[in-house]
């Protein structure tokens, strides 16, 4: 009997990740009018169109995906047109995925600067119980922990193939920047044959030891230092959803601490400094008081004498809903001629 081969988009609930904002920038949604016929309210009157406001072009942008996916012309992947493609290859669907850039903070994977490539090789059927155990272990281990090593290991190149033959025994081969490489293969004891996770993570940590084994006993550490510094950059293929930590990566690192700044950029801009400095000593510096002060102050004490006052003559109507007041300013003093 074959097997059906996996799809992309029929791996775990946790990989997959749906993205509910719209991404902008996207050819797709970027037809939006410049002007509606939405009339102006309220006191701004006047004749003409009014410009879309953002909240407009959120709807129709919404409008416009809607309208693309129910006739099935709406491009996930534009946002990735610009990147290279990742291989297509059955096994290697991980690689495909727009993976959130949560998943990949929260798996911090390291391996040794040295390391070039892992490939994952696994068949397709097994013909045991601890070979199908071994198969789901390398599978499961290629989906999870390959793609968020290549992302905090940009060096290295992973890949992953699922062979059409019957076997037992995945393998995994590391190699390093020297030339040198290393095979292991995943062989799952008996009695671990239904605890998967468990198996991963051992073979997780198999892998990095190899790959420390591998950098560490390197013959030449300058030369591979130089070939790591011209190698470029690995993980380009990568499809990821920066959900709410930014577009750039200034906006990503906003939260990190900047060790190498510029004088001038981190002295602190304070308003009124002198002022600021005489509110922290609690002293006025000799400087006059404002007129409403002395208002206010009189106006206090005349309440604390009467108990009934409301406002003397000249500063009866200075309350806060009387602003307009043509003959006296809000501030004690008087405004024009009229005195």
């Amino acid at each position: 009997m074959w097997r059906r081969i996996p799809r992309a988009t029929e791996c775990s609930n946790s990989l997959m990740f749906a993205t509910s904002a719209l991404l902008r920038g996207l050819e797709q949604v970027e037809d939006v009018p410049t002007s509606t016929s939405r009339k102006p309210t309220g006191l701004h009157r006047g004749p003409g169109r009014r410009q879309t406001s953002p909240k407009e072009a959120g709807e129709y942008q919404f409008i416009k995906k809607w309208d693309l996916q129910m006739k099935e012309q709406w491009d996930d992947l534009e946002p990735f047109k610009g990147i290279p493609k990742p291989k297509k290859q059955f096994g290697n669907e991980a690689t495909e995925i727009i993976w959130p850039y949560t998943l990949l903070m929260e798996r911090l994977i390291k391996v040794h600067p040295f390391t070039k490539s892992i490939y994952v090789y696994y068949p397709q059927h097994a013909l045991s119980p601890q070979g199908a155990a071994a198969m789901e272990t390398a599978k499961q281990f290629s989906r999870r922990s390959l793609i968020p090593l290549t992302f905090h290991n940009s060096q290295c190149y992973v890949e992953t193939e699922m062979l059409l033959e019957h076997s037992d025994t995945p393998w995994i081969v590391v190699h390093c920047l020297d030339g040198r490489s290393e095979i292991l293969p995943i062989r799952v004891a008996a009695d671990a044959v239904d605890n998967i996770t468990a198996s991963e993570d051992n073979l997780l940590r198999d892998v990095v030891q190899i790959a420390s084994k591998l950098g560490s006993s390197v013959v030449d550490p300058v030369a591979c230092t130089r070939m790591l510094h011209e190698r470029p950059l690995q993980n380009q293929y990568l499809r990821i959803n920066y959900q709410w930590y930014g577009d750039t990566p200034e906006q990503r690192m906003a939260h990190l601490v900047k060790w190498d700044f510029d004088t001038q950029d981190v002295m602190p801009k304070v308003e009124r400094r002198a002022k600021a400095v005489l509110d922290w000593m609690s002293f006025d510096g000799n400087l006059p008081n404002h007129q409403s002060v002395k208002m206010n102050v009189a106006r206090e004490g005349k309440r604390l004498q009467t108990g009934k006052s409301s406002g003397g003559v000249k500063s009866f109507f200075n309350s806060a809903g009387s602003r307009s007041n043509a003959r006296h300013s809000r501030f004690g003093g008087t405004s024009g001629t009229n005195s």
